[in-house]
C-alpha cells in the first residue's frame, strides 16, 4: 500500500526540523521516513525511504542541496540524499547501535556523524569517504556544532575547520585538518562550573561558543582562549536548542549577537548581547516578555529561523515541540522590542505524540475521522485539509487509554 499523506511531527529527533532555502518547504523526520512538506499546500508531501528503523537525526546542507539522516537499531546507517532528485547519494555504514547526530559543515564539503558506539566520523561529501574519525570517545557527545574555519593566533582564517562537542561535564573544541585527516581535541576551561551540555552554537562572528545546559542556562566560552566567559539563565526544564546570528542594527551600525533559546518548559526566549567600550566583553540580556518570548505546549524539540526583518527586528521562526506540534512564531529583537507587536505563536500542525490506539470514520462519510491516543487526546480530523476540527483530553491514569 502506497503512503499518501502523513500527519505528525517527531519532536525528539536530533536536528528534527529544517527549512529549505526556497522558504516554503520544511524537512523533518517521522518514523522511518524523512518528510519533505510544503508550507503552502498541505497535500504536497514527499517521502525519503531508505531506513528500516526510526530516524533519530537529520540535517540539511546550507544550500539545501543535500539531506542527511541517521537511524537507530542494528543497521545504523547514515543516508545522504539529493534534495532535487530525492535519490540516495551515499549510504554510510560505520556506526553500530544507532546514530545520534549528523551535521553538515557550512560549505557542505564535510559531514560529521556521531554514533551510539562513541565514534565520531567526518566524511567527505565529494567522495563519500572517511576523512577522519575517533575510535572511542570517553562518552558520547550529547550535542555538536560546526564553526567554519579555525583561526590562527592573529585571528586569520586557516585551512582547518573548527567544531565543538558537549556532554556531561564536558565541552570540547576540535580542529579538523582535512589534508592530514586529523581531529585535534582541546578541552574548554570551565573553572568549578559543572554542567550537562545539551545544545551548542557559535556566535555570528565565531568569537564565542554558546553552550546550553540541562541547568536551563547557557555558557559563553571565548573561542580563542577556550575559557569560560559568562553564564546566563534563560528558562527552565533545560536548554534543548539554541540559535545565534547577527543582531539587526536598524541602520545604527551597531554590532551584536542575537540568541534564541528553546527550553524543556516550552519557552522560547530571545536575548541580545551588549558589549563594553573596548568591544571585548559581552553580556546577554533578555527583551520584554510580551514581545521577545513565547510559551508553547511542550518542550521545544527543534527551532529554525524562517526570516529576519533588518529594519523592524521581527524574527519569524518555526518550532516543533515534543508533543508533536509545529508552530510559526513571530518575535522581536530585544533592542527593537519597545513599540513592537506582541509575540505570536500560531499552530501549523498538531498530532498525537504517543501511539494511536483507535481510529474511526462516521457512518456514510469519508471526509472526517476520529483518533484516540495513549497520550490521552481524542481528535477529529478533516481529510480535505488534514486539520484538527475538534479535540479533547482525558487523564489516562483515571480513564485508562481509549
Amino acid at each position: 500500500m502506497e503512503l499518501e499523506h502523513a500527519i505528525g511531527f517527531s519532536g525528539t529527533t536530533k536536528g528534527g526540523l529544517h527549512i529549505h532555502p526556497s522558504g516554503d518547504t520544511v524537512i523533518y523526520a517521522q518514523g522511518g521516513c524523512v518528510l519533505i512538506a510544503s508550507l503552502k499546500d498541505a497535500h504536497e508531501q514527499g517521502f525519503l525511504r531508505g531506513h528500516d528503523d526510526a530516524v533519530t537525526c537529520i540535517d540539511l546542507s546550507e544550500s539545501g542541496r543535500l539531506i542527511a539522516s541517521g537511524q537507530r537499531g542494528d543497521n545504523a546507517d547514515v543516508v545522504v540524499w539529493d534534495y532535487d532528485t530525492r535519490a540516495e547519494v551515499y549510504r554510510l555504514q560505520e556506526h553500530d547501535g544507532g546514530v545520534h547526530q549528523v551535521l553538515f559543515s557550512s560549505d557542505e564539503r564535510f559531514l560529521l556523524t556521531i554514533g551510539r558506539d562513541k565514534k565520531m566520523v567526518v566524511w567527505d561529501m565529494e567522495s563519500g569517504m572517511i576523512v577522519s574519525k575517533t575510535q572511542k570517545l570517553k562518552q558520547m557527545p550529547e550535542c555538536a556544532v560546526w564553526g567554519g574555519r579555525a583561526r590562527n593566533v592573529k585571528g586569520r582564517q586557516t585551512t582547518s575547520y573548527q567544531l565543538a562537542t558537549g556532554g556531561a561535564a564536558q565541552l570540547t573544541y576540535w580542529t579538523l585538518d582535512p589534508a592530514l585527516g586529523s581531529l585535534t581535541a582541546e578541552e574548554c576551561t570551565l573553572g568549578n562550573q559543572v554542567r550537562n551540555f545539551t545544545a551548542l552554537a557559535f556566535s555570528y562572528d565565531e568569537a564565542y561558543l554558546l553552550a546550553g545546559s540541562s541547568s536551563s542556562d547557557f555558557t559563553a566560552v571565548h573561542v580563542k582562549h577556550k575559557v569560560l566567559h559568562s553564564t546566563t539563565v534563560c528558562g527552565s526544564g533545560g536548554v534543548s536548542t539554541i540559535l545565534a546570528l547577527r543582531a539587526p542594527d536598524g541602520g545604527s551600525g551597531r554590532e551584536g549577537d542575537l540568541i534564541m533559546v528553546g527550553c524543556g518548559d516550552g519557552s522560547i526566549t530571545v536575548l541580545e548581547s551588549q558589549r563594553d567600550g573596548a568591544m571585548t566583553c559581552r553580556t546577554y540580556t533578555k527583551g520584554p516578555t510580551e514581545t521577545c518570548a513565547a510559551m508553547l505546549d511542550g518542550g521545544v524539540g527543534a527551532m529554525k529561523l524562517h526570516a529576519l526583518d533588518e529594519r523592524s527586528g521581527e524574527l519569524r521562526l518555526l518550532a516543533g515541540t515534543e508533543k508533536g506540534t509545529l508552530y510559526a512564531l513571530s518575535l522581536s529583537s530585544p533592542s527593537m522590542a519597545y513599540g513592537a507587536p506582541a509575540a505570536q505563536a500560531r499552530v501549523l500542525q498538531e498530532a498525537h505524540y504517543d501511539k494511536v490506539t483507535s481510529c474511526a470514520y462516521p457512518k456514510e462519510s469519508s471526509d472526517l475521522f476520529a483518533t484516540a491516543s495513549a497520550d490521552g487526546t481524542v481528535r477529529v480530523w478533516d481529510v480535505n485539509t488534514y486539520r484538527v476540527l475538534s479535540s479533547g483530553y482525558c487523564q489516562t491514569q483515571i480513564t485508562c487509554v481509549a
